[in-house]
């Protein structure tokens, strides 16, 4: 078993010089992997949209069905289709006539002999629903709710969840109840009820008035079959590898038209039926958000949001273009129009301009672009618009002197001929600007207490249905569509020129895109490696468990550095002044230096294994690691749109004892998650604080976010392997669900501690506690001057390496030294080339150890074993992927000198070389 994952460490290194060639071919031969033939009765129950069963055309079709068909891509089954009513499905899988079923919840399985398998697969909700013609109430307008006529299905286990919704609220409707659901179906077309209950997945040609308990989904089977259990949960595993967003799919396949369903009342509906188009004013200088396009109509993100509302409640809007704010304001104030089309959600504002303001609808975060060495004079320059007046009359007044231009490219043109020091932007507009070639001479920094949020403007003298009405329209389509409409639409207002796509250098360009690729060919490479080896060896099924945790293990803790690799990479070509490029390689090179250490600790096959770590414990200062983790942190904000801060208050920057890269790897784990469940605009930080404790040093890290948060029911199990929330909210985002279990194991394995807090929709907080151990070997940490590199010039050399990539780079490098450098290309060649020149030809042999033909120990033993004198004096050094304790002495035992491993670290590789050769 061992063996095998070291021939893995070589492939997967072997596969990162060939990065540019295979990912798209090792793409498209990925294949599901079947588990068995069995043939598996499934209990189909139809719902609409979610089974549904076509007698005519004996079809099938819906969200469960098309869930199981694709688990049997990746279990082999074959399906047979049992219908019947959903308890009567229950009692079958009790009896042993049906083999599973979907769409069970914990309250349903009070049969005997039916057992939930792993996670809930969805998140089900009970709603309170009406007809789609009746108007009677609005949705979550209690006073309209307390009226209703309600039928319930007697004996349903929701019905005592309605009834506590109901006392929580104050709510008394009238309730009905029926004996089966064709009657409850019946009154409700009849109008003799005016709602019911439903699931959120049941609701047909209805109105979702309010939604209230949310109930989880499982995957039912037979207790008494458990290789079945299973089977599916395997399948459902590799499922959410290579389809990670399949429930959200399904879910907008079959479900998309239940999404923004407004409840309007009778009044609202004659308001939008009898009045014409609503006029709205709107600054048309504010570009990417809302300007005047070359047809001289509304357009821009703002432009998006009001389309969207047209299309969800039919009002119609007449658009009325102004070039200042004392226009846009002239035209709301004189009643001219009945709208602004933004305003800041200010109520002091609003109340000045005799108007309202609707619930915000965007975050706007304010970004000052300066010069560096351009002007000190404490001049913004800002172009005409109310989205500049405000933050120049009520935001930044007192702060800064202000000059005024027609347009925002004037503003930057301003700031570039020294004219004014700073140019504000929002960030909609810094993903234009900062991507052209003719400003990359701009810095960017954010000023504290400068963000501010946006909503709509309607006039106090309107109808208050228009109020109402926008603020409904809002709320349904609710913050993540918005975000979507601002952020796509701003994206594409304008096109960039083919100059501001092909500015950059291409050497840098290449650099990006083959680290993009090692990624790509580390997880497709190494996953039909492991098929390979798995149909080669038939390893248990444990060790099928064990390569599968890996793998997962290798793609989470991996992209956080890779993306600061990537980042800073970008950040290098697109910047001209030679100081910042150094300074962006430099960290380029830190955050490459700990994707090597994690891939070198990943790959370690025992500890995997054995469920077992060790901490390696080396003198370091509690400063070195913010100022790594920071690296990595900055550009994987930055490349989500999210805004990144960090604190270090207060600190001791002690000596201590400690696992450095373990420490950043629980570090990297925590801020990347709540980078990643933050939605763009939003903000992550990270304060380290230390205390010195005499003989140890307590490490106090928190990291907090304002992003989707998780749900109190979901809390005891966060950090369970594998272990993910299902929501909406987190079906579009990737992840093995591994990171989490990683930090609380070496937490613990740490002695420390480690908790959380959290609330759905207001964000997470993460804290973690440490005692550190002092080092008494201070001069461990310190920097030491470099010895001087030996002087390899006319030394002679004899590399045996059989990829050519790697033969390539090594002779190049060896050349650059000054060394002559003889190529062999398998192990048997260098016996050949050895044996055929003179004694003493050779200072030095570099020996591969996996080679074809013959392989580098063999070649070692022959070599040695040469009736000459230098066949037992020159130096053999090896240089391979194969660095386990146990490679390293096969390599010594075959008369090997010394062990240098892949990927080679030329100081250290030149170090050894000169030991052997200069003495």
């Amino acid at each position: 078993m061992k063996n095998n994952f070291t021939d893995l460490r070589l492939h997967l290194l072997q596969l990162l010089c060939i990065a540019f060639l295979v990912p798209c071919l090792l793409l498209c031969q990925k294949a599901p992997v079947c588990a068995s033939d069995r043939l598996v009765r499934v209990g189909f129950f139809p719902v609409a949209n979610f089974q549904e069963y076509d007698q005519q055309t004996n079809n099938r079709r819906g969200y469960a069905y098309e869930y199981v068909q694709a688990l049997a891509q990746y279990s082999g089954w074959k399906l047979e289709f049992v219908r019947a009513s959903y308890d009567e499905c229950l009692k079958m899988l009790s009896r042993g006539e049906i083999d599973f079923m979907m769409y069970v919840n914990n309250v349903s399985t009070s049969l005997p002999n039916i057992r939930l398998v792993s996670n809930p697969y969805a998140q089900n909700q009970l709603c309170l629903a009406a007809a789609p013609s009746n108007f009677s109430a609005s949705s979550k307008v209690y006073a309209e709710l307390r009226g209703l006529k309600v039928g319930l299905l007697k004996g349903d286990s929701s019905n005592s969840d309605f009834h506590d919704y109901c006392y929580v609220n104050s709510l008394k409707p009238t309730t009905v109840f029926f004996n089966t659901e064709k009657e409850l179906s019946e009154a409700m077309s009849k109008g003799k009820i005016d709602a019911c209950l439903r699931c959120k997945l049941e609701i047909e040609n209805m109105r979702d008035l309010c939604e209230f308990v949310s109930k989880h989904d499982y995957f039912a089977v037979r207790n008494d079959d458990p290789s079945l259990a299973i089977e599916l949960r395997r399948a459902l595993g590799r499922l959410h590898d290579t389809y990670p967003a399949i429930d959200s799919v399904l879910y907008e396949k079959y479900y998309s038209k239940q999404k923004n369903s407004i409840a309007l009342s009778p009044e609202e509906v004659r308001f939008i039926k009898n009045n014409g188009a609503v006029k709205v004013s709107y600054d048309a200088s504010w570009y990417p958000l809302s300007f005047r396009n070359k047809e001289g109509a509304f357009d821009g993100a703002v432009a998006g949001v009001y389309r969207k509302i047209t299309a969800l409640t039919g009002l119609r809007f007449t658009f009325l273009p102004s070039d200042t704010l004392v226009d846009v304001f002239a035209c709301f104030t004189s009643g001219k129009t009945q709208m602004m089309a933004e305003l800041p959600f200010d109520f002091n504002w609003a109340a000045n301009k005799n108007g309202r303001v609707t619930a915000p609808f965007a975050h706007i975060i304010v970004v000052a672009a300066y010069k560096k060495d351009g002007a000190s004079n404490n001049v913004v320059a800002l172009p005409s618009g109310f989205y500049q007046e405000y933050l120049s009359k009520v935001v930044m007044k007192d702060r800064f002197t202000f000059r005024h231009y027609k347009t925002i490219e004037d503003c930057i043109n301003a700031v570039l001929n020294g004219e004014a020091q700073y140019v504000l932007l929002n960030t909609y507009q810094l993903e234009y600007y900062r991507g052209r070639a003719r400003y990359r001479d701009l810095s960017f920094k954010v000023f504290t207490n400068m963000d501010y949020q946006l909503s709509i403007a309607v006039s106090k003298a309107s109808d208050p249905c228009l109020f109402s009405i926008i603020n409904k329209a809002l709320t349904a389509i609710g913050p993540d569509q918005i975000a979507d409409i601002l952020r796509n639409t701003s994206l594409t207002a304008k096109s960039r020129s083919v100059s501001d796509i092909l500015y950059a250098n291409t050497s840098l360009a290449v650099t990006v895109f083959g680290l993009a690729g090692i990624l790509l060919t580390l997880l497709i490479g190494g996953s039909i490696y492991f098929i390979q080896m798995k149909k080669k060896n038939k390893l248990i099924e444990a060790a099928t468990s064990a390569k599968k945790e890996f793998f997962a293990a290798v793609s989470h803790d991996m992209r956080a550095p890779l993306s600061g690799v990537l980042g800073y990479a970008k950040l290098a070509h697109e910047t001209a002044d030679m100081r910042e490029k150094q300074q962006y390689l430099d960290k380029l090179q830190v955050s490459g230096n700990l994707l090597l250490g994690l891939i070198n600790d990943t790959l370690d096959f025992s500890k995997l294994e054995n469920r077992k770590l060790s901490l390696n414990l080396q003198p370091m200062r509690t400063g070195e690691l913010t100022e790594s983790v920071e690296v990595v942190a900055a550009s994987l904000a930055a490349a989500r749109g999210v805004s990144f801060s960090i604190t270090r208050e207060p600190r001791c920057d002690c000596c201590v004892e400690a696992d450095k890269l373990r420490l950043q790897q629980i570090f990297v784990n925590l801020f990347s998650n709540a980078i990643k469940f933050t939605q763009s605009g939003g903000s992550v930080g990270i304060s380290f604080a230390e205390k010195d404790e005499g003989a140890s040093v307590a490490y106090l890290v928190v990291v907090k976010d304002n992003g989707i948060g998780i749900s109190r029911e979901f809390l005891p199990r966060i950090y369970d392997a594998y272990a993910q929330e299902h929501t909406h909210a987190t079906s579009r985002v990737m992840g093995t669900g591994l990171g989490l279990a990683i930090v609380k194991q070496l937490v613990d394995l740490m002695g420390g501690t480690i908790s959380v807090e959290s609330e759905p929709g207001r964000g997470t907080v993460f804290t973690v506690n440490l005692r550190l151990r002092k080092s008494q070997d201070t001069a461990a940490t310190e920097k030491k001057g470099a010895a001087p590199a030996a002087d390899l010039s006319g030394r002679a050399v004899l590399l045996c390496e059989d990829d050519e990539l790697n033969a390539e780079l090594a002779r190049t490098v060896l050349e650059q030294w000054g060394m002559k450098v003889t190529l062999a290309v398998n192990g048997k060649d260098g016996v050949d080339k050895f044996a055929a020149s003179q004694e003493g030809s050779f200072d030095l042999i570099l020996m591969d150890r996996r080679m074809p033909v013959m392989d580098g120990i063999e070649a070692a033993r022959q070599i040695r074993t040469m009736k000459r004198a230098d066949a037992v004096s020159v130096p053999i050094i090896a240089m391979t992927g194969d660095v386990d304790e146990e490679s390293v002495q096969a390599c010594l035992a075959a008369g090997m000198n010394s062990h240098t491993p892949k990927p080679i670290e030329l100081d250290k590789l030149r170090e050894t070389i000169g030991k052997f050769i200069c003495g």
